[in-house]
């Protein structure tokens, strides 16, 4: 549906270097899907939509939307295809002089004159207001609207013209927690009913967990990485993995705490086995004192009992869980674990945990 080749879009800069806004970026998105594209401010994510809407020209590279490469087409052309890409704004942008209904009909107006009777525009208005859930708001004007219920306009108005491609430029960033899992819900509803493919530019990894099939990490306007949800999550080490399911926060006081029981088990331990101990103590390194915190990444799928197995074997290498988090995204569940374990012990203990299948880091305090 949506392939990006060796696109690259550099900007003049006159008296100093030229600005890289993307570099040589290669991607495909699946028709039907939902594909996140997620960076930081300075990414390229913004130029990246403009590209897409052909709004912006790239530098070098092809953008094929729909089989037709944007990059070549002119004028008559060019307003044509643009026509299949619906695009939904971070605030709505609507007309306020408008009601909602005549902003979602505003686009069938300028660009479909000969194509729709007034009838049917009316009616296409009344499928849309019902797709979106405000079937009685549609003479409200957006001043008489909540945030999310204008939102919801503007993603009728993105479908008024049936496009093949809707695009989402940060469109929960300005609403509240709960309306920001409603126009989730909404736009996943859309793509199911709809077929519509729907890329969404967001820094926030929320919602890619939520709706996204698919998701691009960018970086200094290249791609550090990119996959379906699953690919993603199957390289739990990996920067996008990372950021979907972050590492579970610990006060440093809880691993100070262990320390202490640590000493205490330590201690009893000796008086049954000091030639034991004394012996590890022997060859324990001057900077294996005290104890280390291991972040520890897993992957598994329902039925299957990694996770508590993975705890199982936590007990029994002596680790204490000081944090954890377990999550869902789509057929795959992901595991977070905190362990604090005695630095002594190390590379034993990392080396039984990776023989499990799971990824292991040292944590800086």
């Amino acid at each position: 549906m949506i392939d990006l080749i060796d696109v690259s879009k550099i900007y003049p800069v006159k008296g100093s270097d030229d600005v890289v806004a993307l570099d040589h970026v290669n991607l495909h998105v699946e028709a039907g899907s939902i594909h996140g594209i997620v960076g930081q401010s300075g990414a390229g994510k913004s130029t990246l939509i403009r590209c897409l809407t052909a709004l912006e020209k790239p530098t070098s590279g092809s953008i094929i939307v729909d089989d037709i490469d944007l990059s070549q087409l002119r004028g008559r052309e060019l307003r044509q295809a643009r026509r299949k890409i619906g695009m939904v704004f971070q605030a709505a942008n609507l007309f306020d002089a408008k009601t909602a209904g005549e902003n979602i009909a505003f686009p069938l107006k300028v660009a479909a004159k000969k194509e729709f009777t007034r009838e049917q525009r009316k009616g296409r208005v009344r499928e849309l207001l019902a797709l979106v859930g405000l079937e009685h708001r549609g003479g409200a004007y957006p001043s008489e609207l909540s945030g999310g219920q204008r939102q919801r306009v503007g993603i009728a108005r993105a479908l008024s013209d049936t496009p093949r491609v809707l695009l989402c430029d940060e469109p929960t960033s300005a609403l509240d927690p709960e309306s920001t899992r409603a126009i989730l819900s909404l736009l996943r509803q859309v793509r199911d009913e709809t077929g519509v493919t729907i890329v969404i530019i967001t820094h926030e990894m929320s919602v890619v967990r939520e709706i996204c099939d698919s998701v691009t990490l960018l970086k200094d306007g290249g791609i550090v990485q990119s996959g379906t949800i699953e690919e993603v999550l199957a390289d739990p080490g990996s920067p996008l993995a990372k950021e979907l399911v972050p590492a579970p926060s610990v006060d440093e006081l809880d691993v100070t705490d262990f320390n202490r029981e640590l000493t205490a088990r330590e201690i009893a331990a000796q008086s049954s086995s000091a030639e034991a101990k004394t012996s590890a103590k022997a060859s324990a390194q001057p900077w294996e004192s005290g104890n280390i915190l291991l972040d520890v990444i897993f992957t598994s799928h329902p039925g299957v009992p990694t996770g508590s197995n993975m705890l199982n074997l936590a007990a029994k290498l002596g680790a204490d869980v000081t944090a954890g988090t377990f999550e869902s995204m789509g057929s795959v569940q992901v595991g977070r674990l905190a362990l604090a374990i005695p630095a002594a012990e190390r590379s034993s203990i990392i080396e039984q945990i990776r023989a499990q299948g799971a990824h292991v880091e040292v944590r800086s305090l």
